[in-house]
Order: C-alpha cells, then sequence, then structure tokens
C-alpha cells in the first residue's frame, strides 16, 4: 500500500460533495487502530511548514517556497523551537493542562486550520487567507469568514467556514448559517483592503492574486462557498450519504447556495478521543 494519507471520496455522485478518509485497506483496519487516524491529522497539525504557512502573518512565510527556506535558517541558527512556541502561545497551545478540549474557540481553530491543510492537497482551490494566522488573541476568534480559497484556474474566489462538531446535522447547519451571514460586500472589502495577508504556493501566484483583488469590482469577481465539516462517523457510507441528502433537501437557506457550493466532510471517528489525543502528543515533547 501506498504511505498512508487522506484521498477525495465523491458523496451523492456529485462533484462538489465530498468525504475525505485515510486509504487504509479496510473500515475493521481503521476502527481497530483508531490511533492511525488520529496521529495523520495530528502530524498535520504540528507540521513545521504547515505552522509556519498557515498561522503566522510572518513577511517569510507568504508562500510555501518562502516558508521552507525560512525553516530552514531557524533550523540553522538554532531558533526553530523559540519560533515554534511563539506560534503556540498565539494559539493557546503552549499550556497544555489548561486547555479545555470542549472550548468552542479551541476546536474552532483546530478546524480552520485543518481546513487550509487538507484542502490545499485535495482541491483546485488554494488558501489565500488562513484565519488561523489572524488570531490576536488565544482565547478570542478571528471573526469575519473562517479562510478565504482561490482557483487559479477557474478565477473564483471561494469563503470558506469550518465547523467542528459531533453531530453531522448541527455542524451543516451551523455551516450554512455562517456562509448566509458572511457572504456579502463587507467581506470582500476586507480581503481588497488587507492583500498583505494573502499567502500563496508561489510568488507567482500570489502577485496575480493580489492584483487581482486589488483591481477588480466586486459585482465582477466569481464568488463561491466552501463549507468543511469536521464530525463524529461511524456510519456507512450510504447512511452518511442519506443523512446530508435528507438535510439539502430540508434546509431552505440551503437552496440559495447550492449551485455554488462546495461541501467537504471529515469523519474523525470521535471528537472526543482526537482531542485527548492531540493533547497528549504535544505533552509529550511538543513536534
Amino acid at each position: 500500500m501506498d504511505q498512508i494519507d487522506f484521498i477525495k471520496i465523491e458523496l451523492l455522485n456529485n462533484e462538489n460533495i465530498s468525504k475525505l478518509r485515510l486509504n487504509v485497506e479496510s473500515w475493521d483496519t481503521l476502527i481497530s487502530n483508531k490511533s492511525l487516524l488520529y496521529n495523520k491529522i495530528i502530524d498535520k497539525l504540528l507540521d513545521r511548514t504547515n505552522l509556519f504557512y498557515y498561522a503566522t502573518q510572518n513577511e517569510s512565510t507568504k508562500t510555501l517556497y518562502d516558508t521552507k527556506e525560512y525553516i530552514k535558517k531557524l533550523v540553522a541558527n538554532n531558533l526553530i523551537n523559540e519560533k515554534i512556541e511563539q506560534i503556540f502561545n498565539n494559539l493557546g497551545w503552549e499550556d497544555c493542562d489548561s486547555i479545555n478540549i470542549n472550548n468552542t474557540i479551541f476546536q474552532g481553530d483546530i478546524a480552520e486550520y485543518l481546513m487550509c491543510i487538507l484542502l490545499d492537497k485535495i482541491a483546485n482551490m488554494k488558501t489565500i487567507i488562513a484565519k488561523v494566522s489572524l488570531k490576536t488573541s488565544s482565547k478570542m476568534p478571528a471573526y469575519g469568514n473562517d479562510n478565504i480559497f482561490y482557483d487559479y484556474e477557474k478565477k473564483v474566489l471561494y469563503f470558506g467556514e469550518a465547523k467542528f462538531y459531533s453531530n453531522i446535522i448541527e455542524a451543516l447547519k451551523a455551516a450554512i448559517e455562517s456562509i448566509d451571514n458572511h457572504s456579502n460586500i463587507v467581506e470582500f472589502s476586507y480581503i481588497a483592503q488587507h492583500t498583505n495577508n494573502i499567502i500563496a504556493p508561489n510568488g507567482t501566484a500570489r502577485n496575480e492574486i493580489v492584483e487581482e483583488i486589488e483591481t477588480i469590482k466586486f459585482d465582477s469577481i466569481s464568488i463561491s462557498h466552501i463549507a468543511f465539516i469536521v464530525n463524529d462517523d461511524i456510519y456507512k457510507k450510504i447512511d452518511y450519504e442519506n443523512k446530508i441528502k435528507s438535510f439539502l433537501l430540508r434546509n431552505h437557506i440551503m437552496q440559495s447556495y447550492k449551485n455554488n457550493l462546495v461541501l467537504v466532510f471529515l469523519p474523525v471517528l470521535s471528537k472526543k478521543e482526537l482531542l485527548e489525543t492531540f493533547i497528549k502528543r504535544i505533552n509529550n515533547g511538543r513536534i
């Protein structure tokens, strides 16, 4: 088998609705060893490149290439651990004993950050603003859309919402309501006035999106939406699809966005166990 990682599975025969799962041999393999899933997620959350690229606003980390070069310099100068501690301090991860895994701000930060990491790997759109990098206090969330993405081929801007719930239906409700509240010119105006926050895979891509946003009218840009749902799941694929289908048919707000909305689900077996494992990993030597 290839190295274990996340793959995208289409749901309801709709290319805009998918779930992410590990490419393990079978469902029984995953159930019998949940740590495969939990540790793969946590590996991505604690990856050095991901931390600096998505969770900081350093001038040295505006592109993936620059981020990797910056990390090399930090390692060479024996500064890497100090700088990672600074990121943890800003996120509120510095004192693991005081972290309440039931805290919605903590959970929201995890979901928003994970959304950037995974969508950049499996989707055409790429992160241009990661909300977790905009935090000014570990005790408060940043406001507005959770993340902003851009499809460089289709020239489409995506307003993103991430939700971390035990119940998939409650997560969907919250995501759709958030999208409805944040889908307006005010959100675009923030992006247009803060292009210094934009990140991109490389300098060429960053220059392209910055110029696009700074020189285009709001009503001239194509805007879509993406909801990233992290939830408990012990369902078979057909049962999971039926829950989603039932919600989509009944929710009146959803009908307004069904033609320009991407839904991505990440079932994690147990939200509680995942977060407990995350705390243990940080306690056992950080990264």
